[in-house]
C-alpha cells in the first residue's frame, strides 16, 4: 500500500512539472526591428566603380545615400550636348536639373553653358520614383559597359554619322555605373553583327524611353 501510494505521488507531480513546461511564454520583443526598418528604408544601389570629376563634373553636391540618376544626350548636329539630373534621397525625387554643355570643339563664346533647375510637380515625382524602382532599372545595373559588346570573329561593320549618343549614369556614395552608346536604335534596326548585345542595346533604349528621352 505505501509503494502504490508513493508511485500514485510521483505520478501526479511528474504531469504537474509537464504542464509548466508546456505553458507558452511571450517571446521578448526586441526594440531593434524599428532601427532595421529605418535602415531598409535606405535605397542602396549595387554600385561598385568609384567617382571622380574626371569622369565628368557635377554640378552639386551629393550628400550621403543620395542618388544622382544622368540621363545625357550627344545631339550629332547642336552645338551643344545635354545632361538631365535627377537626384533621389530615400526613394523620394527632391531636385531635377537639366545642363547645357557646349560642343569642346567650338569656339569659346559661340554657345554658353547653362544649368536650369526645374519644380518637380506631384506627377513627376510619382513617375521617377517609379522608374527608379522598377525591375527594368534595377535588372539593368547588372550590366556593364562592357557587356555591349559580344566576341566575334569579324569586325563591326555597321557605320552611322550625325546621329545622337545616349548616356546613363547613376552615382552614389562616390560610387557609380557609366552607360554609352551612339544611335542605339539604328544599331539595334539596322545592324546585324554578332558583336552587338542586342539583348542589353534592346534593355538600354527601353530604360531611355522610361525616363521620357526620344531615341
Amino acid at each position: 500500500m505505501r509503494y502504490f501510494l508513493f508511485f500514485t505521488l510521483f505520478i501526479l507531480f511528474s504531469c504537474n512539472e509537464k504542464k509548466k513546461n508546456n505553458i507558452i511564454r511571450k517571446p521578448n520583443i526586441s526594440t531593434t526591428f524599428s532601427i532595421q526598418k529605418s535602415q531598409e528604408n535606405v535605397f542602396l544601389l549595387p554600385l561598385i566603380e568609384k567617382w571622380n570629376d574626371s569622369i565628368f563634373k557635377l554640378p552639386y553636391k551629393l550628400k550621403n545615400n543620395e542618388i544622382s540618376v544622368i540621363i545625357g544626350i550627344g545631339y550629332g548636329w547642336y552645338a551643344y550636348d545635354e545632361r538631365n539630373h535627377y537626384i533621389f534621397q530615400n526613394d523620394s525625387v527632391i531636385k531635377h536639373f537639366k545642363e547645357k554643355i557646349p560642343k569642346a570643339y567650338l569656339k569659346k563664346g559661340y554657345e554658353k553653358y547653362s544649368l536650369e533647375e526645374f519644380e518637380v510637380t506631384t506627377d513627376l515625382k510619382r513617375k521617377l520614383i517609379k522608374n527608379i524602382n522598377s525591375s527594368n532599372f534595377l535588372s539593368f545595373l547588372k550590366y556593364n559597359q562592357e557587356d555591349f559588346k559580344l566576341k566575334a570573329t569579324t569586325i563591326n561593320p555597321c557605320m552611322v554619322s550625325d546621329a545622337n549618343g545616349y548616356t546613363i549614369t547613376v552615382i552614389q556614395n562616390d560610387k557609380f555605373k557609366n552607360y554609352r552608346y551612339y544611335a542605339p536604335r539604328h544599331i539595334l534596326e539596322k545592324c546585324k553583327h554578332e558583336s552587338i548585345n542586342k539583348k542589353m542595346l534592346k534593355d538600354f533604349i527601353n530604360l531611355l524611353e522610361q525616363w521620357n528621352i526620344e531615341i
